[in-house]
């Protein structure tokens, strides 16, 4: 190969994989095993030796990842101007569309939390007013012109709780729960709403129901936990008359989406969009038996169903990740495409996954839509054992997170 090419690098990883060789990274060298039940291609050898330069700059990388420093840049804080337009990040752009197209109710995040004991009201108004303030994306609205959208940042302390009081909520269970789902299903106008809201619904002197919604544009899955830690830090630190200690934003989503457009671009994009193309080039549709017939129009309506492993069950599968340096999700995700195999007997298994994608530190506190959705193919012809699978599965993953 001429110079890196991630592709080519990730192909050849699998391909030797394919055939009984197995490739590491210590100390800053390469660790090559072979299968000695297999025999080796002397050629493949060679192959593996003329491109070690590449490999080496492959291994480095990911071993960064996984200390958790990304190998892209600090984002830095964008000089921004008040009639400066600001981009969307392009999954914002995305949803955004979706947006225009259909509506985003079903990218509704909500929350709903049953308070009981004393509670105080300006307190937890004062908590949830301050993570607005504090994070810009909550307070950001969409405009666009000529088609092109373009996000605008609202003023600290316009946000308001709304606060219900009314006596039938308090008796009729079904009128209450009625009323929490309208709340939660009410469109947000993306061009004019906060994008976090809030109602707090009194049921008693001591029993409330707080409905928290976010939308999608705004935040995340990772996004909820920060939320929590610093309602809580908030709303305690006003109660005891004291400063809230929390840490330093280094920089908001708005920084972010511009440094994402910036790094996106170029030659960096092109061989991003050069490794997806190639990597689900010709992929097939999984046509797997359903109990129901599809409906003509698509919804959103659907369910989910949670079970327990048992301890020992859960205990081999670690060792067994460990043994064969995988994570435990590069595990499971190998057994659940031998489940999709199984009941759609087709060899060519392609998973979407999601990923945080909040590599670098300066963002891991920052409520905002990070969250990226990574297509995983795999090629289960040939009748490859599982280990062959699980090492096909751990390239194809490391190759999609870069």
């Amino acid at each position: 190969m001429q110079g890196f090419n991630l592709t080519e690098v990730i192909d050849l990883l699998e391909k030797a994989n394919s055939i009984g060789i197995k490739i590491s990274f210590d100390n800053d060298k390469l660790v090559i095993k072979t299968n000695k039940s297999r025999e080796i291609d002397g050629s493949f050898l060679n192959v593996l030796q003329d491109n070690k330069e590449y490999l080496l700059e492959y291994f480095k990388k990911h071993r960064r990842h996984k200390s958790g420093i990304s190998f892209n840049k600090k984002i830095p804080v964008a000089r921004r101007r008040m009639s400066e337009r600001i981009p969307l990040s392009f999954s914002q752009e995305r949803l955004w569309f979706i947006d225009q197209l259909e509506g985003t109710v079903q990218y509704h995040i909500p929350a709903v939390i049953r308070l009981n004991g004393s509670l105080d009201r300006n307190a937890l108004t004062h908590a949830l007013k301050t993570i607005v303030n504090r994070h810009e994306v909550l307070r950001t609205v969409i405009s666009q012109e000529e088609g092109i959208a373009y996000q605008r940042i609202q003023d600290i302390d316009k946000w308001k709780l709304t606060i219900t009081d009314k006596p039938r909520y308090k008796t009729d269970a079904i009128a209450l729960q009625t009323y929490v789902k309208a709340l939660i299903d009410t469109p947000f106008n993306l061009t004019v709403d906060y994008l976090l809201r809030a109602h707090l619904i009194v049921l008693d002197k001591e029993e409330y129901v707080l409905v928290a919604t976010m939308h999608h544009v705004a935040s995340d899955a990772w996004s909820k936990s920060i939320i929590v830690r610093e309602l809580v830090a908030l709303y305690e630190a006003y109660v005891e008359e004291r400063s809230a200690e929390l840490p330093l934003l280094e920089i908001q989503y708005a920084d972010y989406a511009i440094w994402q457009r910036t790094y996106l671009s170029g030659a960096v994009l092109d061989e991003k969009l050069r490794y997806w193309k190639d990597k689900l080039e010709g992929v097939s549709t999984l046509q797997l038996p359903a109990d129901y017939l599809r409906p003509a129009i698509q919804h959103t309506g659907g369910s989910q169903f949670s079970f327990t492993l048992d301890r020992d069950l859960s205990d081999q599968l670690q060792k067994l990740s460990q043994q064969q340096e995988v994570t435990l999700f590069m595990t499971m995700l190998a057994v659940f495409k031998v489940l999709l195999y199984r009941y759609s007997n087709q060899t060519d298994v392609c998973v979407g996954i999601s990923a945080a994608a909040r590599q670098q530190e300066e963002v891991k506190g920052l409520i905002g839509f990070f969250i990226n959705t990574l297509a995983l193919r795999s090629d289960l012809s040939n009748n490859p054992s599982f280990l062959s699978l699980l090492e096909q599965v751990k390239w194809t993953t490391l190759g999609a997170y870069e």
